[in-house]
């Protein structure tokens, strides 16, 4: 049998505070959007570029994991993000704040699950 407590600390305990943290950014990202000149309907379509993010970076940061190994790919995946942590934040345009945003989220699992 597994060390509960061990499990809990490494696996949970991040996972909900990654959590945390995106639901923290979904208004504040939204917000962000409509001062850019964005209606609520490209808001949203903004938001969604962090569920896009993670579907379409799955497969591809697995692979990058395996083949760069788990080190590796978490120091790229916090560089893509970092980019687009810093292009979001510095967008002139809701386009831009989307990009950003799904370069944040693309390589995400990288980090959050190895």
């Amino acid at each position: 049998m597994f060390p509960f407590r061990t499990v809990v600390l490494g696996t949970f305990v991040p996972t909900i505070l990654f959590e945390m943290g995106v639901g923290a950014v979904v208004p504040v990202v939204a917000s962000r959007a409509t001062e850019l000149g964005a209606g609520i309907t490209v808001a949203g379509a903004i938001l969604t570029m962090l569920a896009v993010g993670q579907i379409l970076g799955d497969i591809p940061a697995g692979a990058l994991a395996a083949r760069l190994g788990d080190r590796t790919a978490m120091a790229l995946a916090g560089v893509v993000g970092a980019v687009g942590a810093g292009l979001a934040g510095l967008a002139p345009s809701p386009l831009l704040l989307g990009l950003g945003i799904l370069l944040v989220f693309l390589l995400l699992l990288a980090i959050n699950y190895q």
